[in-house]
């Protein structure tokens, strides 16, 4: 087995098209179709993007990532319940709080999913409660906050 990378999917990138399509066509109980990631847009506050878990140059996983910079918060979405599904969404966890400097990522997993739910709270992820059919999760940033600054105050 091949060692796995990430990638942002881009719309221009011919691979990617090619290997989303034999994705969507392999597992037919995704929730997406290529139009719709196609249609996807962004703005100047929120973010919509794709990432792509690709082994061996077939895509094996792929989660849909939606931010909102004013309050960087990010919304990771699961279309489809597969072995890959762990690794992608540290990934985009990853990605949300290091790159795009998001504070809270929100996971959104299929309530039949248990594997993933138990995964999740592993890792230290909060538990929110389901919402529809998903189970909502949350990772947040703290900030550290210098004690010292305390005793800087002017007390006179």
């Amino acid at each position: 087995m091949g060692k796995g990378r990430i990638e942002l999917f881009k719309k221009d990138n011919k691979n990617h098209l090619e290997s989303l399509n034999r994705f969507i066509k392999d597992n037919k109980d995704i929730a997406l179709d290529l139009n719709s990631m196609l249609e996807t847009q962004s703005n100047d506050n929120e973010l919509n993007e794709y990432l792509l878990y690709i082994e061996n140059d077939c895509i094996k996983d792929i989660c849909h990532i939606n931010s909102l910079k004013d309050i960087k918060m990010s919304t990771i979405s699961l279309p489809i319940k597969s072995p890959k599904t762990k690794k992608i969404i540290i990934y985009a966890t990853n990605y949300a709080i290091e790159s795009l400097n998001m504070k809270q990522v929100f996971i959104k997993v299929s309530k039949d999913d248990k594997q993933t739910q138990n995964y999740l709270r592993e890792e230290g992820y909060e538990d929110l409660g389901i919402e529809n059919d998903y189970i909502i999760f949350l990772k947040e940033v703290y900030e550290d906050i210098n004690k010292t600054s305390v005793n800087n105050i002017n007390r006179s």
